[in-house]
């Protein structure tokens, strides 16, 4: 039997429009069987399995659709009779027809998010834990009011949703990719590797898909652009003590905002992590940010919890072989898990194995607003860090020296080397641009920022930013020139 559409029509009455109920009676997903929804809900379920498979259940055609909806409203009518009779309140302030709606999305669908998967233009939808739903439309990303009552409904009701492809996700497999019955792909990511969990994304899928008049017609329009973002007033803490100047921090923080790939490179010790969390922190608000690391360091964004707000922020860490037997996950399958999960920015606490080729390949293949770390002793010593790297990792494809500097300059923009003094002393000993060229087995770069040992800063070197970066910062509202004329009126030029 095909599948139909759920009975009620999304312009009806969507209830994830506005706030969702929280108030004691109206209708909240997974509620326990104790109050008047969570009793409509194990009843109807019971009713459910009692007369149709889960085959009928999970691709329900339009005769199930009509025997539960019409269960349903019984059920909602008997729960009011019955709550009226004994001399009680009314149990729902919503209108039958939406606690009916919120009970088929339930039961036969994906619960709080089923009506999201029926908005008009919704490109993906992310799921960050139960309370921090995010889709994605026009090409930017809009928050959800949905909610799920707590983790482990969530995962319930994102493996229900895969059961027919004999995948499960939970500790023993925390990454799972399939597509649902409907055609929408997700990817799912949990617990013990992601924070918040579960962590998912669904691509979704139309069932018409565009035409050639479509695409005469539409779809080379602008998108609506955010206003421009002023700057902070770094001059207002710089007192020739930091690690960056607030020259620096200005073009930096230009740079994170247009999306510019960053590569901080030093020892241990030099300060990798401390930049990495300082500049992750500077990535615009609207964009969707995956960090991927060993143990858990940098804390790019507040939680929700701590001030009110969403994130659209998630953390995945590696797993060590357990004792029980349960394999490891390397950060090479987080990077590709987090390929799946939307990222608009993508942040490795440091590359040291196989995971570096696919960050380099996503980066130079368009992800924008990449940010890692890797320990090496120089800019120029990168492709043979990268390189021994790979050699380590046993990658199954022979890399040259010019693959590597190619890779390397297709897919970072800045390079940033740090330092630390014998005394402890840290420091910012080179910032460079990658333009994207190569000479023999090496990355052209330009120097833009260089430490100046005698005064103990950055000064910048008065070289101009190569035409594609600029071009980046442009678009932005931004421009390199404006750091040129502030390090001249400053004396921090040359």
């Amino acid at each position: 039997m095909s599948q139909t559409a759920w009975p009620i029509s999304a312009d009806a009455y969507n209830p994830l429009a506005g706030k969702l109920p929280t108030t004691p009676g109206e209708a909240t997903p997974r509620e326990p069987a104790t109050t008047p929804y969570g009793r409509i809900q194990a009843q109807l379920r019971d009713l459910a399995l009692a007369q149709f498979t889960s085959a009928d259940l999970g691709n329900a055609p339009a005769e199930v659709i009509a025997w539960l909806t019409e269960c349903a409203h019984e059920l909602v009518d008997a729960e009011k009779d019955q709550l009226l009779s004994a001399g009680g309140q009314v149990p729902f302030t919503q209108p039958a027809r939406v606690i009916v709606e919120t009970l088929l999305n339930d039961l036969l669908g994906m619960g709080p998010i089923e009506n999201l998967l029926r908005l008009p233009d919704v490109e993906d939808i992310a799921i960050n834990g139960p309370a921090d739903i995010w889709y994605r439309r026009h090409g930017y990303w809009e928050r959800s009011d949905a909610t799920y009552s707590d983790p482990q409904s969530l995962l319930l009701t994102l493996n229900r949703a895969i059961v027919h492809t004999n995948r499960q996700a939970g500790p023993l497999t925390p990454i799972v990719d399939a597509t649902l019955r409907s055609g929408h792909r997700i990817s799912i990511v949990t617990e013990p590797i992601a924070e918040p969990w579960p962590v998912a994304t669904i691509r979704v899928h139309r069932d018409r898909g565009l035409s050639i008049d479509d695409l005469v017609a539409g779809g080379g329009q602008d998108r609506i652009t955010p206003s421009a973002r002023l700057l902070p007033n770094y001059y207002a803490h710089d007192q020739g003590q930091g690690l960056f100047s607030a020259l620096v921090a200005s073009f930096l923080h230009m740079a994170v905002v247009a999306g510019l790939n960053v590569l901080v490179v030093g020892a241990t010790g030099a300060g990798k992590t401390t930049v990495l969390g300082a500049l992750g922190r500077l990535v615009p608000t609207e964009r969707r940010v995956i960090v991927i690391e060993d143990t858990r360091e940098l804390r790019l964004r507040a939680r929700p919890s701590e001030t009110g707000a969403a994130q659209n922020c998630v953390y995945f860490t590696t797993r060590a072989e357990s004792v029980e037997g349960l394999p490891p996950i390397h950060q090479d399958a987080l990077v590709r898990a987090a390929l799946r999960q939307r990222p608009d920015a993508l942040t490795v606490g440091e590359a040291r194995g196989a995971e570096v080729f696919d960050l380099l390949k996503s980066m130079w293949t368009g992800h924008r607003n990449g940010l890692t770390s890797i320990h090496a002793d120089s800019l120029e010593d990168i492709p043979n860090r990268i390189r021994m790297m790979l050699q380590e990792a046993h990658f199954q494809t022979e890399v040259t020296d010019a693959a590597v500097a190619l890779w390397i300059a297709k897919a970072f923009d800045l390079g940033i080397m740090l330092r630390m003094t014998a005394t402890g002393r840290r420091y910012v000993e080179e910032i460079a641009e990658f333009t994207g060229g190569v000479e023999g087995s090496v990355p052209v770069r330009t120097s833009l920022f260089t430490y100046a040992p005698e005064q103990k800063k950055l000064r910048c070197t008065g070289h101009h930013l190569h035409a594609t970066h600029e071009a980046r910062l442009r678009s932005e509202g931004y421009g390199y020139g404006a750091i040129l004329q502030a390090a001249a009126e400053r004396g921090e030029l040359g």
